[in-house]
């Protein structure tokens, strides 16, 4: 899924599920921001990290009022998914997490490669997301923060995109190989992945969706995707068929639901929701996969839910200024902020809880 989905609709039914305006728009900002964070060096910060990052070997001290830190990126980067290291740690933990914890998926007596796929939340052995959702949904009931709010946010990302990357996994491997047999866009009535392009994606490594392009997240498509059933299935007799809307509209039911428990307010009877839904439908119909068509999403939305605020600006909640430090002059020195460390702790603990924490010790600075 894009922006349309993780800031818009979740902003919407934040909104609607009864949260003030600016947990509303926290929840739904570290719902987009997962996609949008992709920092992968070390930052040179003049604010003393939390104890966490010590703990894990996540920063270190360099000088007077000097820290190193290492970020933990959980956006999506075509180029760095290339690398063993990104597709861990952050395709497999935020977008296509699996139904189990690696350790246990591979403990299973028959386990392969399928079992890293990713499934969707609503399913019965889907139990990794619905742990880490149902625990984001009780630290909002026990305390809105920053904290709660953040966590319940990037939850519901992961949430979501069960829907739209159920059948592949985070990693380079065969249970990704696949085939678009159709792409039909409900709004223009036309097949939009020409043979060109499904030559294209056929060629590229398969790692995640990749061999499928964009069609597995936009929301107006109708798709049907061959894939591997097993190793050995050269023939690609597993078929992802589905119209997107309505599979996404379920996802959508499904945090309206988590929203409202989390607010505190009633749950949606289902005439309200088949009301709500008939605007949110017209809301959610537009194709904005690309920087362009992002600038319209705004009044497009404002349209139909006028009393909503609608806006977001990648990392904006992270940094104050960068300045280079007279008295050193060796580093430039990023100011951040306390949600800065928050999100990367939070980050850091869902990897660890998905990957275990050996798969991490790579990324730590020695």
């Amino acid at each position: 899924m894009d922006i349309n989905y993780h800031y818009f609709v979740i902003k919407t039914l934040a909104c609607h599920a009864g949260f003030k305006e600016k947990d509303a728009q926290t929840i739904a900002y570290y719902s987009q921001q997962v996609d949008n964070y992709n920092l992968r060096e070390p930052l040179c910060v003049d604010r003393k990290p939390p104890a966490f990052f010590f703990d894990g070997r996540y920063a270190k001290k360099v000088a007077k009022d000097l820290w190193f830190v290492m970020p933990h990126p959980t956006g999506i980067n075509v180029a760095a998914s290339l690398g063993k290291e990104y597709r861990h740690t952050s395709l497999a933990p935020f977008h296509f997490i699996p139904a189990l914890a690696f350790d246990e998926l591979e403990k299973k007596p028959d386990f392969s490669r399928k079992d890293y796929r990713c499934i969707p939340a609503c399913e019965e052995s889907a139990l990794l997301i619905q742990e880490i959702a149902r625990e984001a949904v009780e630290e909002v009931k026990k305390k809105k923060c920053i904290r709660s709010l953040m966590q319940l946010g990037m939850a519901l990302h992961t949430y979501a995109d069960t829907y739209a990357h159920c059948g592949y996994s985070g990693l380079d491997g065969w249970e990704n190989k696949a085939v678009i047999r159709k792409a039909y866009n409900r709004q223009t009535g036309e097949e939009e992945i020409s043979e060109e392009e499904r030559e294209f994606f056929e060629r590229l490594p398969h790692i995640g969706h990749g061999n499928a392009g964009i069609a597995p997240d936009i929301t107006v498509y109708q798709i049907d995707v061959a894939c591997q059933k097993d190793e050995e299935d050269t023939e690609l007799s597993l078929h992802i068929a589905r119209d997107n809307l309505e599979w996404f509209l379920q996802c959508a039911r499904e945090i309206l639901e988590m929203l409202c428990e989390a607010a505190g307010t009633g749950m949606w009877e289902n005439e309200a929701w088949d009301t709500f839904k008939d605007i949110l439908v017209k809301a959610m119909q537009t194709p904005a996969y690309d920087e362009m068509r992002k600038k319209a999403l705004i009044p497009h939305w404002k349209k139909l839910f006028p009393d909503i605020k609608y806006k977001y600006e990648k990392n904006q909640r992270f940094f104050l200024t960068e300045k280079k430090r007279k008295d050193k002059g060796i580093w430039p020195v990023t100011q951040v902020t306390k949600e800065f460390f928050l999100y990367n702790e939070l980050s850091y603990r869902r990897a660890e809880r998905v990957l275990g924490v050996e798969r991490l010790k790579g990324y730590c600075l020695d």
